[in-house]
C-alpha cells in the first residue's frame, strides 16, 4: 500500500472478487443489443439505476453529524453489581444490564483514549452506518504509517462500477431507461467518490477521540509493475472536528464540499481519475496502535 505501511482492517462491506464479477457480467450485458433493452423496466440486469440510488451514491454525505465527547465519559467512576432487589428476577437482570451498558461506555471510553484501536473498530461498528455503503465502498481500515498520522484507508469502486443506464421516474408505462455517457459516469463516479471521503471523515471524527482524521480513498488502477489492478489512492483529505461544525453539510454538493475541505486529487473528464502520491495532512493523534 502506497506509503502507508500496515493498515489495520475495521469494515468490509464488499469482496473485491465479487465486485468484478458482477463488472463483468453488467459489461457484458451492456454489449448486448442495448437499443432492445432501453424500454424494458422490468428486466432487472443490474446496469441501470433509480434516481433514489443515485442520490444514495453521490449525497451519502449530507447528514448532520454530533461528535462524542469521550473525556468525561472516561471521568466517570465505575457502577458497582447491583444487589438483589425485592421486585424480583426481571428487575434485578434489568438493572444490571443497565450497570453493564454503563460501565462498558467507561471502559471504551478509556481505551481510546489510550489508542486502542480494537476499541476503536467496535465504536466504529456500533456507532457509525458506513456499513450501509456498499454501493461505493468496498472495506475501510486504518493505517499509522509515522509518528503522528493516522489515516483512514477507504477502498472505493472503480469507474466502470458506476451504472450504465438511468431508470427516468414513472411507471412501467411512462419510465425508460436513458443511457448515460462515458462523460456522466466520470461526474458519478467523481461525486460518489468525493461523497464517500466526506461520509467517512465525518463519521469517524464524530465518534472516535482524535480531533483529526486523514481519509485516503483508493481505487483499483492498472499497475505495470505487478501485471494487475492495484489499489492506488485517488483522494486525499483532512476531517477535523471543526469541519464537523459547518452549516453546508445537509446541502452541499460533494465535489464543492471536497474542494472547499482542500481535498487532495487529480481528475479530468477525459480520463477520470488518476493515482496520487499521499502527503502528510493529519494532526497529532492518540489512536496509533493495531491492538
Amino acid at each position: 500500500m502506497e506509503s502507508l505501511g500496515e493498515v489495520f482492517p475495521v469494515l468490509r462491506t464488499a469482496a473485491r472478487a465479487e465486485r468484478a464479477m458482477m463488472r463483468s457480467d453488467r459489461l457484458m450485458a451492456h454489449r448486448r443489443r442495448p437499443e432492445a433493452r432501453l424500454a424494458h423496466l422490468e428486466h432487472n440486469d443490474g446496469l441501470a439505476i433509480t434516481k433514489a440510488e443515485l442520490e444514495a451514491l453521490t449525497l451519502c454525505h449530507r447528514g448532520q453529524y454530533a461528535r462524542i465527547d469521550w473525556e468525561p465519559i472516561a471521568t466517570r467512576p465505575l457502577a458497582a453489581t447491583p444487589a438483589r432487589m425485592a421486585e424480583g428476577e426481571a428487575a434485578y437482570q434489568q438493572a444490571c444490564a443497565r450497570v453493564a451498558a454503563y460501565n462498558t461506555e467507561i471502559l471504551t471510553a478509556r481505551q481510546l483514549l489510550e489508542g486502542d484501536a480494537v476499541a476503536a473498530r467496535e465504536v466504529i461498528t456500533r456507532n457509525t452506518r458506513l456499513a450501509e455503503l456498499r454501493a461505493s465502498m468496498n472495506g475501510l481500515g486504518f493505517a499509522a504509517p509515522e509518528e503522528g498520522r493516522l489515516v483512514a484507508v477507504v477502498e472505493a469502486i472503480e469507474e466502470d462500477d458506476v451504472p450504465y443506464e438511468r431508470l427516468t421516474p414513472g411507471d412501467l408505462r411512462t419510465a425508460r431507461r436513458e443511457p448515460f455517457t462515458l462523460a456522466e459516469r466520470r461526474q458519478i463516479h467523481l461525486a460518489a467518490l468525493c461523497a464517500l471521503a466526506l461520509r467517512v471523515g465525518a463519521e469517524l471524527v464524530s465518534v472516535l477521540p482524535e480531533p483529526a482524521i486523514e481519509v485516503a480513498v483508493l481505487v483499483d488502477q492498472p499497475c505495470e509493475e505487478r501485471g494487475r489492478p492495484t489499489p492506488r489512492p485517488v483522494i486525499q483529505l483532512l476531517m477535523t472536528a471543526e469541519s464537523l461544525a459547518r452549516p453546508d453539510w445537509r446541502t452541499a454538493d460533494a465535489i464543492m464540499l471536497a474542494s472547499t475541505l482542500a481535498a487532495r486529487m487529480d481528475w479530468c473528464i477525459e480520463r477520470g481519475f488518476a493515482p496520487i502520491s499521499l502527503t502528510p495532512l493529519s494532526a497529532p493523534l492518540t489512536l496509533a496502535r493495531a491492538g
